[in-house]
């Protein structure tokens, strides 16, 4: 029960700084983001993981972004395809 407890807490408090960090996207894709983030945190956790490395190694952030975001597309790609299959049937939900 704790643990539950605990790890919606975690997801609050994650949600409100990736909100705060994104602030100056437009409000769809700011939203888009944060349940990919919230849907597949292991993938956007491995990634944040290897563009520290590559920052502390002396690549500067856009190049470590780059080639991380780069490195992983095709689950990036799959992490979309699920939310938009996701948000389909929630709309055809709606639809009937």
């Amino acid at each position: 029960m704790l643990r539950g407890f605990l790890q919606k807490a975690k997801g609050a408090v994650t949600k409100k700084v990736l909100e705060r960090q994104l602030q100056d996207l437009p409000e769809k894709e700011r939203e888009l983001l944060i349940k990919l983030i919230e849907k597949h945190p292991d993938l956007f956790e491995k990634m944040a993981t290897e563009i520290k490395a590559k920052i502390d190694s002396g690549v500067d952030q856009f190049t470590a972004m780059a080639s991380v975001t780069q490195k992983y597309r095709r689950e990036l790609a799959q992490a979309m395809q699920s939310l938009e299959d996701v948000e389909d049937g929630k709309q055809q939900v709606i639809n009937k």
